[in-house]
């Protein structure tokens, strides 16, 4: 049986209204709701094309909205676009919430470790030069001569003590990874389509976001244990469904947590469709408090191509041991990353399990979220 949701009984302005306080009890405390109702409203008023596809699925424009709204980032901006695409070849367009840039760089300020956030574009007639000595980029344009071709960008962080962080530079092969993953890009209503130097900014700030702290957690970890903040992290039940509903509607492929981007999971040049996470009974529910969701049968399981490594198991279990996790908040962590059940963290694939260790190592904060090759 449908909900009033599926039978689009609401426009996408009378669904905000009707819904406003569902979907901005998850904003952060310095955000005013009724300010941000009125961004999202102006964000579907003011273009046809993003009315036309939260109309066509409110559950997914639902989504996107929370999903801006739990970081605190206004949608339909440079902040969070509001992207309709179709998510199979032929299909309505729907909308995907993807956080930009300036979003990503707003959640590094916010986080109060960070002084400064410098982050570029090149071109192919700028002068760039830069050494792993250097602590910073040489970075020269002439700003009244044609700069040519997108050719990559950098970023890097002044930390509140004066420290310079990672300098993390991306280039044409980054940059088209980043593209191909994206469940969106191929839409004309994509930024990468409308607005590619801003993608290829966000490709170089998103890698950034590993090495510097995103969110308020980082306060608090200074004043209670890691595993703590984890715990505090997973039981927001609220998150969780709503990343399981945005999975949902492209299965088989990866939602982004920090930008809320759907991506392809890309193993070594191989596109791998993990098996989504199964309730008690097989199924999937979905939705959570998010209006119009509903309970549904999750797609056949998929074999694994091989249980994860002992070495891969070591390596979990040292960041964990790291971090102050014992085993079962190990394994909550395991499934909130990799969005599969599991009873103990052997029972992971090696995809998985290299997922799950880039993730706790972007956590770890001895190295601060140094990535090992």
């Amino acid at each position: 049986m449908g909900t009033d949701v599926e039978k689009k009984t609401f426009t996408p302005e009378s669904f905000i209204m009707a819904y406003g306080e569902s979907i901005t009890s998850v904003l952060p405390s310095h955000v005013t709701p009724k300010q941000w109702l009125a961004v999202a409203l102006d964000a579907v008023k003011k273009d046809p094309n993003v009315y036309q596809a939260a109309l066509n699925d409110m559950r997914a424009f639902t989504v996107a909205l929370r999903g801006a709204a739990r970081m605190g980032l206004e949608p339909g901006t440079e902040q969070f676009y509001l992207v309709p695409f179709s998510p199979t070849k032929g299909a309505p367009r729907i909308i995907q919430g993807i956080a930009g840039y300036q979003g990503l760089v707003e959640l590094m300020y916010r986080a109060g470790a960070v002084k400064t956030v410098k982050a570029e574009v090149v071109y192919a007639n700028d002068v760039f030069e830069y050494t792993p000595s250097d602590d910073v980029p040489r970075h020269t344009v002439e700003w009244f001569q044609p700069r040519g071709e997108v050719v990559g960008a950098y970023a890097y962080a002044v930390m509140d003590g004066g420290a310079v962080s990672k300098v993390v530079m991306v280039g044409p092969r980054e940059i088209e990874s980043a593209r191909s993953r994206s469940a969106s890009a191929r839409s004309s209503y994509s930024p990468w389509a409308k607005d590619y130097a801003s993608m290829v900014l966000k490709t170089a700030v998103r890698q950034l976001a590993k090495w510097v702290p995103t969110s308020a957690e980082y306060r608090r970890a200074g004043l209670r244990a890691a595993q703590d903040v984890w715990d505090e992290r997973l039981a927001n039940a609220a998150d969780r469904a709503d990343l399981d509903a945005v999975a949902e509607v492209f299965p088989g492929c990866v939602v982004d947590p920090l930008t809320g981007e759907i991506e392809f999971d890309v193993v070594d040049g191989e596109i791998v469709n993990d098996a989504p996470p199964v309730g008690p009974s097989g199924g999937r529910t979905v939705g959570g408090g998010v209006p119009g969701g509903v309970a549904t049968q999750a797609p056949p399981t998929q074999a694994v191509r091989g249980l994860a490594t002992e070495q891969q198991v070591r390596q979990i279990t040292a960041l964990g041991d790291r971090l102050g996790m014992d085993d079962a908040a190990l394994v909550r962590f395991s499934v909130a990353v990799v969005r599969t059940t599991i009873k103990d963290i052997t029972q992971l694939g090696k995809t998985e399990a290299a997922r799950v260790i880039a993730a706790l190592e972007k956590t770890d904060p001895a190295d601060g979220g140094m990535q090992h090759g």
